[in-house]
């Protein structure tokens, strides 16, 4: 596949509101309306409406308030996973890349990629671009070095050169793309990597490809129903490969990332708000009889009422509604998630220290096409909820900035929890390959 859209152009983003959800169509019909989906396989056939909008890709299968011992968490160091990186090591030889010393200082998430050839220019115009954002001063290291790898898409490397093999039927490998892989025999840790088997990661990555593709051909046959669905079980199966690559079972794991789908009729918990520029009705009769008798110009409340009757006004109204009530929804669960954390890491009942620093959390909110990615840092209850990006995924030509926009998101979050091993509250994958203790 030819891939010939560059990036889209970069702009400020509001960052503590949901943005740019405006001009989707926010309709009074019900999300599911002549919509063929299996809700069967969508898991939520017997739940609630409240349990419906909750898509969390790993809840915990117990009660997280235990101690870690009680949990299944006890302290063990990281599993050996030295089984499936052979395949791995091997891969690289065969592509002629030499296995240094891991331990050098560009072997890291955050590698030294800004001396990469031909970044500098990117680099100094990010510098002046984020210092313009309302709200990046509040963003943590892990924030500022995810929103800075998404704009720098096409630019610096986030995968290693011996994936290259796996994507050549896209079209990834023309020349013009060398910069997304590292240049042949660096062993520079990249954003996007594995763990452990490396065509498992190249398929679980690809799936992020198609789904452009299938958003768009839902969009153009008309089963706009069915695509938050897609979206949300996308984002779910790469969070899933994520997780098992790197031993963690994310059933038994407090989640560090959530997947919330909102229907365009999402009014959240907010309905009985009654400030003028949130409702969706028109003002009583009533009320604007006694306005008129209390002198107000019969002109004047004409006017208004007309406007407010206007059906562009009234959905316009609507549709900040909608964005007030999602923006609403998905902070109040990342904070919650945040508590939750700082909760498991405490190091006593009353004490205000961690043992570890919480991870960085991750939200994506998808509606309809769009999905919005937003954070928390959970380390204070006081730390704001961001949006880093908006991820369109009804253009067909953004396929691959849309996969990494993704998939940068999901491996920075499980490699904070690879790196928590030794605090109690990761807990290691059962292998089903594991022998069975009764043959």
């Amino acid at each position: 596949m030819d891939f010939s859209t560059p990036p889209p152009p970069r702009g400020p983003l509001i960052l503590d509101t949901i943005t740019a959800l405006g001009d989707l169509s926010v309709s009074s019909r019900s999300y599911f309306e002549d919509s063929d989906v299996d809700m069967h396989d969508a898991d939520w056939e017997g739940l609630s409406e409240d349990e419906m909008l909750y898509d969390a890709p790993c809840l915990p299968s117990i009660e997280t308030d235990d101690p870690p011992y009680l949990r299944g968490g006890i302290l063990m160091p990281p599993p050996n996973l030295h089984w499936a990186r052979k395949p791995s090591v091997a891969g690289r030889q065969d592509q002629g890349d030499d296995d240094d010393d891991q331990d050098d200082d560009g072997y890291s998430a955050s590698s030294d990629w800004d001396e990469y050839d031909g970044l500098s220019p990117a680099l100094d115009e990010y510098d002046d671009i984020v210092t313009r954002l309302e709200g990046s001063e509040d963003w943590n290291a892990e924030q500022r070095k995810l929103h800075k790898l998404i704009y720098m898409r096409g630019l610096h490397p986030m995968m290693h050169s011996w994936w290259r093999v796996s994507f050549k039927m896209w079209g990834v490998t023309q020349p013009h793309l060398d910069d997304v892989f590292t240049p042949k025999n660096s062993q520079k840790r990249v954003a996007i990597h594995a763990y452990g088997n490396e065509v498992a990661a190249a398929k679980a990555l690809e799936s992020l490809f198609y789904l452009s593709q299938t958003v768009t051909d839902y969009e153009e046959i008309g089963y706009q129903s069915k695509i938050a669905m897609t979206v949300v079980k996308g984002i779910r199966g790469y969070i899933k490969w994520a997780l098992r690559d790197a031993g963690i079972d994310q059933h038994r794991t407090q989640p560090c990332m959530l997947v919330q789908a909102y229907p365009p009729d999402f009014r959240g918990a907010d309905d009985d708000d009654d400030d003028s520029d949130g409702s969706d009705f028109a003002p009583s009769p009533v009320s604007a009889k006694s306005n008129e008798e209390d002198g107000a110009p019969k002109t004047t409340i004409a006017a208004a009422v007309d406007k407010k009757l206007d059906p562009e006004y009234l959905e316009a109204q609507r549709a900040r509604r909608f964005t007030r009530a999602v923006s609403r929804d998905l902070e109040r669960r990342l904070l919650d998630m945040g508590q939750r954390w700082r909760d498991l890491l405490r190091a006593g009942k009353k004490s205000k220290r961690f043992v570890a620093p919480p991870p960085t959390l991750y939200a994506f909110a998808v509606v309809q096409h769009i999905v919005m990615l937003a954070s928390h840092d959970p380390g204070a209850a006081t730390n704001p909820v961001v949006v880093l990006e908006q991820v369109r995924l009804n253009d067909r030509g953004q396929w691959l900035w849309n996969a990494l926009s993704i998939a940068l998101p999901v491996n920075m979050a499980r490699d904070a929890l690879n790196g928590m091993w030794e605090t109690g509250v990761v807990v290691e994958e059962r292998r089903d390959s594991e022998s069975d203790p009764d043959l």
